[in-house]
């Protein structure tokens, strides 16, 4: 029964770090938010290797456009790698003369910018 329950617990740590760091699965987390590449969004991106994962509110860079959908779904990735809705709240209210931004959570960091032309980007990226 002991050797059962250890190798249960192996197990289960196993799976664990092998869904990315923490639990929080990059891969997982777009194909949901893009519905496994059907939905055709040019806001969210991953990089070939899943290590990170980012949005970009105005991805054709039109002058003082605000994309709904986008932002929506750029909130949905900050929630689902982990940021609470204080970062959230400060994605939305950084200004273009801000800078870069960044923020931290156990596993994944958080990069953004922001420009009245460009829109809100952001990048976030599993720290190792």
């Amino acid at each position: 029964m002991k050797r059962k329950l250890v190798l249960g617990v192996i197990a289960s740590a196993a799976l664990l770090f092998s869904c990315g760091h923490g639990g929080i699965d990059f891969r997982g987390i777009y194909d949901e938010l893009t519905e496994n590449g059907t939905k055709n969004t040019k806001a969210l991106f991953i990089k070939e290797n899943d290590t990170c994962i980012g949005f970009d509110t105005n991805p054709f860079d039109i002058d003082n456009y605000l994309n709904p959908d986008a932002v929506s779904l750029a909130y949905s990735m900050t929630r689902k790698v982990g940021f609470s809705e204080v970062t959230w709240w400060k994605m939305l209210r950084t200004a273009a003369v801000d800078g870069i931004q960044t923020e931290e959570t156990k596993h994944v960091s958080a990069t953004w910018c922001y420009h009245p032309d460009r829109g809100l980007e952001c990048i976030f990226a599993y720290l190792h």
